[in-house]
Parts: C-alpha cells; sequence; structure tokens
C-alpha cells in the first residue's frame, strides 16, 4: 500500500510541476496558481 501512495505521490509532483512550468511560461503569479489549484482541489 505504501508504494502504490508513493507512485500516487511521485504521479502528482510530477504534474504539478507542469503546472508550474506552464504558469511561469504564461505569466501566471504564483498566488494566482495556487488560487487556481485550491479552487479545483475543491470543486470536487
Amino acid at each position: 500500500m505504501q508504494l502504490i501512495h508513493e507512485e500516487y505521490l511521485r504521479i502528482t509532483e510530477g504534474y504539478l510541476q507542469q503546472a508550474v512550468d506552464m504558469a511561469r511560461l504564461s505569466g501566471l503569479s504564483e498566488s494566482e496558481l495556487v488560487e487556481m489549484l485550491v479552487t479545483i482541489y475543491r470543486e470536487d
């Protein structure tokens, strides 16, 4: 079970890194990116 958790953590970190990279390329601020993430997380 721990291995599955660690794999999901690694995958999630990869997606978050992609989001950070895209935000930087598009000129999105850190606070705007965090606000987007919180909004998306709370939608479900």
